[in-house]
């Protein structure tokens, strides 16, 4: 069941029943869904994953295990301040990430962990395991 949201924030549309940080639902649809790892398992490579789900990050990384592993892509993460940053990381490093860069206006700055900007502006980081260099 995907919750939208109509008016200035569509973006904000999620798979909260409740709507995403209560947000009025304006009308619920029923849409397929798969598992990344579903998605990409007759893939030869996976290179860049962007993983913008309104809160539900940590459950996009649970099915994508197999895809984590046998390819490790660079990833580019939404982790707001109020979402599972925590388990994001727990999750990543399980899988061999250990190099973090938030993402902001002057491009990507390497960060020992995720923490989020409470301010919610600069809130994507590009996750790999190993450095990214210039």
């Amino acid at each position: 069941q995907f919750s939208v949201l109509r008016g200035n924030v569509p973006a904000s549309s999620s798979l909260n029943p409740m709507g995403h940080r209560g947000k009025k639902v304006s009308e619920v649809l029923t849409v397929p869904t798969t598992t990344i790892d579903t998605f990409c398992a007759s893939r030869d490579t996976v290179d860049l994953v962007k993983i913008d789900v309104e809160g539900y990050e940590d459950i996009v990384l649970e099915g994508m295990k197999n895809t984590l592993v046998t390819f490790q892509p660079i990833l580019i993460v939404e982790c707001n301040h109020d979402g599972p940053y925590k388990r994001v990381e727990q999750l990543l490093r399980q899988y061999g990430y250990k190099f973090f860069y938030q993402l902001g206006q002057n491009g990507p700055v390497h960060v020992d962990k995720i923490i989020p900007d409470l301010n919610d502006i600069e809130r994507n980081y590009l996750c790999s395991g190993f450095a990214i260099t210039e």
